[in-house]
């Protein structure tokens, strides 16, 4: 026979349980999409573990697979994301073609600091990162430092690569036929689309996300490619006989931005504006090779003095770089250069 104590007992254990469940119901939310790979390792550590702990919002991550499959959520009318990291240039594209949400800079007063250039009323810049020349050191003994080297394969044979996006593909096509940085915009289509079927022949083939470039490295199933700066540098860290010049590389911006339709929008912007504070760029900075964008991150002391050197937006390394113009790719002029980059790739 049951005792009171013992039927109380489990009605406490009931309430325990249905308390808890309401708990994790009653829980905000947030849903994020990156490219994946390290970068999104050290989104998790560097910005989202301080977010939740400070908001009390659970971060839920998930790789969003490029600009196409993002637009068709927004178009579908319920985007599976609230917040996501894009670069900039097609953080412009979605702006022009209504897939975002203006962000509410009241909630976000960490972008106070940030470099106009790099925020608008639709997107804020997260880390900065360059496009650079990298190659194998065990195949590679004279390898290319500019991009017009990177073209010629009779004095620097070897099996090259370059990525699957038009995104400063256009540019290094441009800055490897001899226009100089400062006279690349408006870009000249019909001469970047020649100085790349020139290329074509030669590519083993277009890497379609970073995490397969940093696999192209680690693998050396080929001798040069271009990559991004953090993911050649996480792949040398792992031991991969791989190097890099920041000479003409492709200076960028990766920022985050909330898709139309979001459900949590206002969380979105609660946690990016966490992620925009000094202390957890710095920390960003001191986990992988990108430059924090909110400059006050550079007197926090937490980026070590050899990680800084090796920056993209070190000042060494800047004057070095060209600057990708996110605003063109808003164009007309961009729609077409998509049109004809799957043309392209078809071929």
């Amino acid at each position: 026979m049951r005792t009171s104590s013992t039927i109380l007992h489990g009605a406490a254990l009931i309430v325990a349980v249905v308390l808890s469940s309401t708990n994790l119901l009653a829980q905000e939310t947030l849903s994020f999409a990156g490219y994946g790979g390290e970068p999104q390792k050290v989104q998790a550590k560097a910005f989202f573990e301080p977010a939740m702990k400070e908001l009390g919002i659970q971060v839920l991550q998930d790789s969003h697979g490029g600009y196409a499959k993002i637009k068709a959520q927004v178009l579908s009318g319920s985007p599976s994301y609230d917040l996501v990291a894009l670069g900039c240039a097609e953080a412009a594209r979605a702006a022009k073609e209504g897939l975002l949400e203006p962000l509410d800079y009241s909630v976000i007063p960490n972008a106070t600091d940030i470099d106009p250039r790099l925020r608008s009323p639709y997107y804020v810049g997260e880390w900065t990162f360059s496009t650079v020349i990298a190659w194998n050191t065990k195949t590679v003994k004279t390898p290319p430092k500019t991009w017009a080297e990177f073209w010629d394969v009779k004095k620097f044979p070897g099996k090259r690569s370059l990525s699957a996006n038009p995104r400063q593909m256009l540019e290094i096509a441009l800055v490897a036929d001899g226009v100089a940085a400062d006279k690349l915009y408006p870009l000249d289509l019909d001469r970047a689309f020649r100085k790349l079927e020139e290329i074509k022949p030669s590519l083993s083939l277009w890497w379609g996300s970073g995490a397969q470039s940093v696999q192209l490295l680690n693998d050396g199933e080929v001798d040069m490619l271009a990559v991004w700066n953090g993911r050649a540098q996480a792949s040398i860290d792992a031991g991969a006989p791989a190097a890099y010049t920041y000479n003409e590389g492709i200076y960028d911006v990766e920022c985050f931005m909330v898709p139309k339709g979001a459900k949590n929008k206002v969380n979105a912007m609660k946690v990016t504006n966490i992620m925009l504070s000094p202390r957890q760029q710095a920390t960003a900075a001191s986990l992988i090779d990108y430059g924090p964008v909110n400059p006050k991150a550079y007197d926090t002391g937490i980026i070590p003095a050899e990680r800084l050197k090796r920056l993209p937006s070190a000042p060494e390394n800047l004057k070095q770089q060209v600057m990708l113009d996110p605003a063109w790719y808003a164009t007309e002029d961009a729609n077409k250069a998509f049109a004809r980059w799957t043309s392209l790739l078809q071929k």
